[in-house]
Order: C-alpha cells, then structure tokens, then sequence
C-alpha cells in the first residue's frame, strides 16, 4: 500500500514539476507567427494554471503525510514508553551519545587508514576500540565540560512518574 502511494506521488510530482516532449512542442509552436501560435499560448496559458493549482494541491498532500508521519513517530513512541517504561528509552538513548561519538571516532581513524589500502571487516571492533580511547580521553580531561561530565557518568533512573 505504501509503495502505492508514493508511487502515485511521484506520478504527480512528475506531472507538475517535469517538462516533457508536450511542452517542447509548444515551446516551439509559440516561437512561430502569432496568428498560428495563438492556440499554443492558450494551451500554455491553461496548462501553466492547472500545474499551479496541482502544486499547491501537492504541497498540501506533502505537507499533511509529513504531518501524519510525524505524529505516528510520536504515537509510536508514547506506545514504546508504556510498553518498557520511560527509563529504558532514556538510558538508551544516554548510551547512544557515547556510541555515536564512538562511532565516529572509529569512522575517521579507518577513513584516514584508505589513503593506505588498510581496510577492516569488523567495524564495530573499531568501535568498541574507539569507545575505550574515548573513555581514556573523558578521564584525562581536568576541566571537563558540563557535556564531558554527562559522558562521564552512567544514567540513574529517576523516579517513576504515574
């Protein structure tokens, strides 16, 4: 059904934003005598409106499935939190910075080893790798940020709201 309607999406899309052979040919009739071209600048003339009018109708259609998007995210979300509990979210997402920052570290270390021809199958070795350099640098740092001390310490939950 989804793959339906983004085709039938781009259906439209193509249709208001897509030039074709049609507006070729009328490009080229416009260019001739007036008195011969007068129906193609009408054509144009209409089909310049109805394409405004499709794209606004566009837009409105984006504009409501990214709405709709957006709001099913939130649904899914709140379904999530009381399905596991807020903490469980919180506490995943409080590890997913330090994996991130780990991620990354990993990523531009091997990045850097191509110019080499040094290559690696196991990504997440490096990862793991770069996330005990990155736990070595947050213990060495005298003066740490207010970020720097939030990495440094592991998520406590909180009290449970009813």
């Amino acid at each position: 059904m989804l793959l339906r309607v983004e085709a039938q999406a781009l259906v439209v899309r193509d249709i208001v934003f897509t030039r074709d052979s049609w507006d070729e040919l009328l490009a080229k009739w416009r260019s001739i005598n007036i008195r011969l071209s007068f129906p193609a600048w009408v054509s144009t003339g209409v089909l310049w409106v109805i394409r405004a009018v499709l794209e606004l109708l566009f837009e409105l259609v984006h504009f409501a499935n990214h709405s709709l998007s957006r709001q099913m995210e939130f649904d899914a979300h709140l379904h999530a939190a009381s399905l596991v509990g807020s903490n469980a979210l919180v506490s995943a997402l409080w590890k997913s910075v330090r994996a991130g920052l780990a991620f990354n570290g990993a990523w531009q270390m091997l990045s850097s080893l191509l110019g080499y021809e040094k290559y690696t199958v196991d990504l997440f070795h490096h990862q793991r790798c770069a996330e005990k350099r990155l736990e070595a640098a947050l213990a060495k740092d005298n003066e740490p940020t207010p970020f720097v001390l939030s990495l440094r310490t592991t998520y406590r939950a909180g009290p449970e709201r009813s």
